[in-house]
């Protein structure tokens, strides 16, 4: 059985901005590992009806608390699941008897943002995240920043554990992040 029956008036929009999000019942993103500890203020602007689903690629639980006010309350789906398991975790979201109304869903987007739980990263570790992203390793990021190599290993570490994440692998793919981020203010 579909989770959404064809004869639906739906519409899809394979990008979300803070024009569009406001009348989105649904939001579906992809996000790396890390991330969801950020904030995302584009979210602040989804109704608060809107059930949003992030599809990501860490295997086991999600640590969900702290969790940034804009994407509490989100399912969180491993990409790597089977779809059978996929369509049960969306149906089970969308069924009208399982959406818990709270106060984190306040309507405005300001009230969002207080106490939020967001995780942010220095202005060092901005840097040697952004000279990772470019290809350098950990000794010519400390060249170019006047810094001891152990130094710059401390920082990539510090940021590897805050943001929960397992391998080097997972900490390019969370340094290419900010790089688009930053390229797209």
């Amino acid at each position: 059985e579909d989770i959404m029956a064809e004869n639906e008036n739906i519409t899809y929009d394979f990008t979300y901005n803070i024009k569009n999000i406001s009348a989105a019942d649904i939001i579906i993103t992809e996000m790396v590992a890390g991330e969801f500890s950020l904030c995302h203020d584009t979210l602040n602007n989804r109704g608060d009806a809107a059930r949003i689903f992030i599809i990501h690629p860490q295997k086991g639980p999600i640590i969900k608390n702290p969790l940034p006010n804009c994407i509490k309350g989100s399912v969180f789906i491993y990409e790597k699941d089977l779809l059978i398991n996929i369509k049960k975790i969306i149906a089970k979201a969308l069924d009208v008897n399982s959406i818990k109304t709270t106060d984190e869903s306040a309507s405005c987007s300001l009230r969002r943002c207080l106490d939020c739980q967001c995780k942010s990263v220095t202005a060092i570790q901005l840097k040697i995240l952004y000279a990772t992203s470019i290809g350098l390793n950990t000794s010519d990021i400390a060249k170019k920043l006047s810094m001891n190599y152990k130094t710059v290993f401390s920082h990539k570490r510090n940021v590897m554990n805050k943001f929960n994440l397992a391998n080097k692998q997972e900490l390019q793919k969370f340094a290419n992040l900010f790089a688009r981020k930053r390229s797209e203010s």
